[in-house]
């Protein structure tokens, strides 16, 4: 499987909410023009999500700033339909497009801007894709989360709106990564994870309200976004703790962890063999990032770097923290240590742990009946009902 390198994030329902709804503002509008027998907010963001498949069935997507406009004021006729005169319509548009334009009438996700900082700690990029104008970029400038990415891909920039694949692989092509290497999170299956997965790419379903499972089995859900830099480091540890680290990097870890550091050898000291094609200055290079030696034991310091991604306030709430905090009353104390849950797939109702290696896998199995009924007591965890196991753990 190829290492993520670059996370894509949706804005709307994702990232970012309108606060208030869009609903309270379409019943605002019509409060300011001094309609009566205004509908309640509710029925109007209820109306939402049948605009959007009517709008997208006429072939209207936001693929410029004119088709924005012309998008939204489809959208907001079918919302309005029967609520504002034909004559007040224009003018209850207005009100409405202009409410949204305004920076202050959007919010942050709860632990947006936390796991953003924890997935570029993980090394990781992160930009955006979604089907937005530049209402969508002002709002991110204004909540301070510009800044956070690398790169922002709004549909009426580029051309390209989802689900059309091509917005997909055009961050593949400006981020120059292969399509593997890109993971994709977002809170619609139609828009956000199919398209996804239909070039190659991972997903992760953001749904803070789980009805059923996804289409796909390999589909990674969360709860919230606070989940995303779990399931990160587990993609990005895997098979990498007996790996080829550099020595600046061991020493890095090392310091994290109170371990004295590697010393470094002198380049004046480096002693080529007589005849040999291989340059001083070319050896010292390839043991300065050859592997570490097996006298040493080093394995990617998992526990620290969950020590640092909590200090950020990560990782808390979920069904996954339910299962990660009280996993030494899920699996005996002797094999605490050596696996670990790392994610909840299809609706939540299977569990992914990830051994040291085969033999612990083959000891954990045999009580999979068993964890299954003590995760079950677990509040809100009776939806799991399926446990499978890799090698894949990080130490």
């Amino acid at each position: 499987m190829p290492t993520i390198k670059v996370v894509s994030f949706d804005l709307t329902g994702t990232l970012l909410a309108l606060s208030p709804s869009l609903g309270e503002i379409c019943a605002g509008a019509m409060r300011e023009l001094g309609l009566a027998d205004i509908p309640a907010a509710k029925i109007f963001d209820a109306r939402k999500k049948h605009a959007q498949r009517v709008v997208r069935a006429n072939g209207l997507s936001p693929t410029s700033e004119a088709r924005s406009r012309e998008y939204w004021r489809a959208m907001l006729w079918e919302i309005f339909e029967g609520a504002v005169p034909t004559a007040l319509f224009p003018q209850a548009k207005d009100l409405v497009y202009a409410r949204i334009a305004d920076a202050s009438s959007w919010r942050a996700a709860p632990d947006a801007k936390r796991t953003l900082e924890s997935l570029r700690f993980l090394g990781v990029r992160c930009v955006v894709i979604s089907n937005g104008d530049s209402r969508w970029r002002n709002a991110l400038n204004k909540l301070g989360l510009t800044t956070l990415f690398d790169k922002i891909f709004l549909s009426s920039e580029t051309g390209f709106a989802k689900p059309d694949t091509q917005a997909f692989d055009n961050v593949c092509l400006a981020m120059k990564i292969r399509r593997g290497e890109l993971l994709h999170v977002g809170d619609s299956l139609s828009h956000d994870v199919v398209p996804a997965h239909a070039i190659g790419a991972e997903a992760v379903w953001l749904t803070r309200s789980p009805d059923g499972a996804p289409p796909e089995q390999r589909v990674s859900i969360i709860e919230n976004l606070g989940e995303l830099p779990r399931i990160l480091q587990a993609r990005l540890c895997e098979g990498v703790s007996r790996a080829h680290f550099p020595r600046s990097t061991r020493n890095l870890l090392a310091l994290l962890r109170g371990l004295p550091e590697e010393q470094q050898p002198d380049p004046h000291t480096v002693v080529v063999k007589k005849n040999s094609s291989e340059s001083a200055e070319r050896k010292w290079l390839r043991t300065e990032n050859a592997a570490y030696t097996t006298d040493r034991d080093f394995v990617v310091p998992a526990n620290t770097m969950d020590d640092i991604l909590k200090s950020h306030g990560i990782f808390g709430g979920s069904l996954q923290s339910q299962i990660r905090e009280n996993w030494g009353k899920i699996v005996p104390a002797t094999l605490v240590s050596r696996c670990a849950p790392t994610e909840l797939r299809d609706g939540f109702s299977t569990l992914v742990v990830a051994c040291e290696n085969a033999v612990i896998r083959q000891q954990i199995e045999f009580r999979k009946r068993t964890m299954l009924k003590r995760i079950n007591t677990l509040p809100g965890c009776e939806k799991v009902q399926k446990i499978i196991f890799s090698n894949e753990f990080s130490g």
